[in-house]
């Protein structure tokens, strides 16, 4: 799986590859599961949670970033549902769920990324007030 170390080098030369969708998965309520079940066994369902990402999305680039965070990009638009990303190996019937979030890549061509709680990943050129909001919603 690509880190976000990839991640950064890829939106930052949109202009040179032609990656256009992009979804954020942030994976909620970790913590709870590692306090119930422990830090190990909260390991494990991540890797098996990145692995069927991978699987499910293999013609796009999958991404871990920051622990309970992924992102999946991809050379065109791609609906990403809800409900089957929370179907997903292992996360189904716990109390983890996804929040997923979607990034029209043609829109901007350059971008940057943040972590704040969760990744956060804004137009480079995003003035201090939309950077602002961004913090203020984690």
């Amino acid at each position: 799986m690509h880190n976000e170390d990839y991640l950064k080098i890829i939106l930052n030369n949109l202009d040179l590859n032609r990656y256009t969708c992009m979804y954020l998965l942030h994976l909620q309520d970790v913590p709870e599961y590692n306090k119930l079940h422990g830090w190990a066994k909260g390991n494990q369902l991540i890797k098996e949670f990145a692995a069927e990402l991978q699987s499910s999305f293999a013609d796009s680039l999958v991404f871990r970033a920051y622990g309970n965070d992924f992102a999946i990009v991809s050379q065109g638009h791609r609906t990403i549902d809800n409900r089957e990303i929370n179907s997903l190996a292992g996360i189904g019937d716990t109390v983890i769920r996804v929040e997923i979030h979607h990034i029209d890549l043609s829109t901007t061509r350059e971008y940057t990324l943040d972590k704040m709680e969760k990744m956060e990943i804004l137009p480079a050129d995003a003035d201090e007030s939309m950077i602002d909001d961004a913090q203020r919603k984690n």
